[in-house]
């Protein structure tokens, strides 16, 4: 689900609004020679780049305002939608932090947004958390099509992964890969007693895989079983340590002081 942005027309310039975006890209290089080039102009010719599908440049203008402090809910949404059309994994969490901040700020259509939210989330594979998104009543009746897309999208997601965990059923040894990642949509999903049993499976097969000992830990701590939790966070730990991470090793080391009860902040959240 991808496209242009619908974006407010100004109420003093009756013309299209592409006619207008016109007339910005051809202003452009001789107000910045001249040093008259304003907040108004830079996000009327971000829109001008953004239409042009020219994505990067368009983000890279409203990095100028949101560096000024003067960006609004609509800026935010622009340059959101600018990296979910670049479609990397990268720029797709970076869109989600855009979007976030759009929601809060004026400016912005929060339905839309909401919608543009479960996009980002479908193409992370974080299927679960984009049919939260897509759940919600205003948005879906704002924007049909786009929420019924998402949804499916987001459906097909999960029940892949239920089919998936069928079919290896029938070749418990096999297909680690394929486990980890039905495991870690299940996880997503809140089933976290099924994505335990397919993390055990591959913890056998690969006993220091680091993300998968993560996994299991967090699973049996969502599961109340916080005792268990710290041997698999420790594990996690030193694989983490063995591969010169030190970063993700301190959050495996606060998240087995947390399972054990130690800590009253949840700080392994901050890796989730």
């Amino acid at each position: 689900m991808t496209g242009s942005i619908a974006y407010p027309t100004d109420a003093f310039d009756r013309r299209p609004a592409g006619d207008r975006r016109d007339d910005s890209a051809r202003r452009t290089p001789r107000a910045r020679e001249f040093g008259e080039y304003d907040d108004y102009m830079r996000r009327e010719y971000a829109r001008y780049l953004a239409d042009a599908g020219r994505h990067a440049e368009a983000a890279r203008e409203i990095d100028g305002l949101v560096a000024a402090g003067c960006a609004d809910g609509a800026d935010y949404e622009l340059r959101g939608q600018c990296r979910l059309e670049a479609g990397n994994d990268v720029a797709l969490t970076l869109a989600l932090v855009d979007f976030e901040n759009a929601q809060r700020l004026h400016g912005a259509d929060v339905q839309r947004v909401q919608i543009r939210i479960a996009a980002c989330l479908n193409r992370l594979g974080r299927h679960a958390e984009a049919l939260v998104r897509t759940d919600d009543t205003a948005a879906a009746q704002a924007y049909p099509e786009e929420a019924q897309h998402e949804r499916i999208e987001a459906l097909i997601g999960l029940k892949r992964a239920c089919d998936l965990v069928g079919a290896l059923n029938a070749y418990p040894p096999k297909c680690p890969d394929l486990r980890a990642r039905a495991g870690g949509v299940l996880r997503e999903a809140g089933r976290n007693a099924e994505a335990l049993g397919q993390f055990a499976i591959v913890a056998r097969a690969r006993p220091d895989d680091r993300y998968v000992l993560w996994a299991i830990g967090d699973c049996l701590v969502a599961l109340g079983r916080r005792h268990e939790a710290v041997e698999w966070f420790e594990r996690a730990e030193l694989a983490y340590r063995e591969d010169g991470d030190g970063v993700k090793a301190e959050i495996c080391h606060r998240a087995s002081d947390e399972a054990r009860g130690r800590r009253g902040v949840l700080a392994w959240l901050f890796a989730r």
